[in-house]
């Protein structure tokens, strides 16, 4: 993306946090990622999910505590981008044991108006009671808090860049409750003060770029036909590359599209992770993130998330049955030659992040499960769980 482009962004009332610059294993290393996976990660080891737990479901604000070593306090963040299933987030909530109604994340993404919400829902969005201090962050608008955290670091420190999606990158839990506690906007769900007993746990799952850019169009427009279609590649083009014309900002201005739905499409992975750098937002995803999951692998995906929440995969299976998540089709819908040549130029720079994570969710996840083939098993056990009809007792 060009700086012309991000200049525009940057004086944008919906894009204000910053000035934005852009430029551009061997067995022995799997015991060795795995023993540091299990220091750094504290994780409750026996615990299930019983498949009423849905009734908890009703808010993202939670408080989970484990055992080892005395009681941990966990601290949860979703990265929740877009053209994933919005039921990941519930799915999520109901790992941390989610009872409240809360946990907005300080602000929301996007206000009433561009919501298409009238007084009565405004209000009730903005007065959600909060029984006690949200300790998770899962909502879209957690996106303004990576991306203020983010700002004005490079994150070379403690990172081997000649082993870039080594786990022994990730940082400890202090130093990325520092970077997250930069903005302003973790109050409502970071403690004050950190100190022993204390953990944070962040996970993302990221979708294909250029199929998620298809899903944003889908839901901005209700024509879904393809000269349409074409069309709005080709202003996402011109958005990427800085060459939007007057009369394409005149139309996104008249349909009321906020700007952050605009990057959704081309650029969302290296806005919210890197400020528009691509190198930095892989060095990001790798500091930072206990686990990037892949929305085109979903149930490996879930398979190492159960095992990061110390669930089983079958109980994982079978809250992803009860939540009425569906997997992701195997085969995306058909695409026109030269649509898709033209969306992958739009999405090349998150294709590039895009890839470094699907390297970084297969290391992770063997690594989890000590090797592939028992991560495969357990895929198995999980996919069997999701596949099983209800049945009422």
């Amino acid at each position: 993306m060009s700086m012309s482009m991000w200049r525009l962004f940057a004086i944008l009332p919906l894009v204000a946090w910053a000035d934005q610059s852009c430029s551009e294993s061997s067995s022995e290393e799997l015991r060795e990622d795995t023993q540091f996976l299990q220091r750094s990660l504290q994780l409750q080891q026996e615990t299930n999910i019983a498949t009423d737990a849905l009734a908890r479901a009703k808010g993202t604000a939670t408080v989970s505590k484990t055992k080892r070593e005395g009681e941990v306090q966990t601290y949860f963040y979703y990265v929740n981008f877009h053209g994933v299933d919005p039921i990941l987030a519930t799915l999520l909530n109901v790992m941390h044991s989610s009872g409240q109604n809360c946990a907005t994340c300080g602000l929301h993404l996007f206000s009433c108006e561009e919501e298409g919400l009238n007084e009565t829902e405004c209000q009730s969005r903005e007065l959600m009671p909060c029984l006690k201090m949200p300790w998770s962050c899962t909502k879209d608008s957690g996106l303004l808090v990576m991306e203020a955290a983010i700002q004005g670091k490079n994150f070379t420190d403690r990172v081997n860049s000649s082993d870039l999606s080594s786990l022994k990158n990730l940082w400890p839990d202090r130093m990325r409750y520092e970077t997250l506690m930069s903005s302003a906007m973790t109050f409502q769900w970071l403690p004050l003060l950190w100190g022993p007993g204390k953990r944070v746990l962040i996970t993302t799952i990221l979708r294909d770029p250029v199929e998620r850019l298809r899903s944003v169009f889908y839901s901005l427009s209700p024509d879904h036909s393809p000269e349409n279609f074409t069309d709005f590649l080709i202003a996402e083009r011109d958005t990427a590359y800085g060459n939007m014309t007057e009369p394409q900002m005149a139309r996104i201005q008249a349909e009321g599209i906020p700007w952050r739905k605009v990057i959704q499409g081309c650029c969302e992975y290296g806005h919210y992770l890197g400020n528009c750098d691509v190198a930095k937002a892989k060095r990001v995803l790798v500091s930072h993130f206990d686990f990037v999951g892949i929305y085109e692998d979903l149930p490996g995906s879930l398979a190492s998330l159960a095992w990061l929440y110390g669930k089983s995969p079958e109980g994982m299976g079978t809250l992803a049955r009860d939540t009425l998540l569906e997997v992701p089709p195997k085969k995306p819908e058909k695409w026109n030659k030269a649509d898709l040549e033209l969306a992958k130029n739009i999405t090349a720079k998150d294709r590039d992040i895009y890839d470094f994570a699907t390297e970084l969710f297969k290391r992770q996840s063997v690594s989890m499960w000590n090797n592939e083939n028992v991560w495969k098993d357990q895929i198995k056990k999980l996919e069997k769980a999701w596949n099983t009809k209800w049945e009422p007792e």
